[in-house]
């Protein structure tokens, strides 16, 4: 989506390269000077841009992040906290009670 993106952009974005010449985004690799400065700012260039020219290119950007945005929550939300074993309260039990000094393995505050 990303690259659909750059072309509907390609011909509106104009890069200098050597000599003061423009490059768009699909001839700035026939320049060096021009092919280094694609860098994520070109991403940054569209996704921000306000210029009509740039509308289509501008939602597909959005329509990514927000996709790739909802995949990350989606799947941060599927992760179901776990309840610890018996194991595991004994340890945390005995690490306190080294802590607080107490070698029954009961804290106060703990039953």
């Amino acid at each position: 989506m990303i690259a659909e993106a750059f072309v509907k952009a390609d011909e509106h974005i104009q890069i200098k390269g050597s000599g003061g010449k423009m490059f768009t985004l699909s001839t700035a690799i026939d320049d060096m000077e021009a092919f280094t400065k694609l860098t994520d700012r070109v991403f940054e260039q569209i996704l921000n841009s306000y210029s009509p020219t740039m509308a289509e290119a501008r939602q597909i950007l959005t329509k990514t992040i927000s996709e790739n945005l909802s995949e990350i929550v989606r799947a941060t939300k599927s992760k179901q906290p776990s309840e610890p074993t018996k194991e595991q309260i004994d340890r945390w039990r005995k690490e306190l009670a080294e802590l607080d000094g107490n070698s029954t393995g009961h804290l106060g505050l703990c039953s």
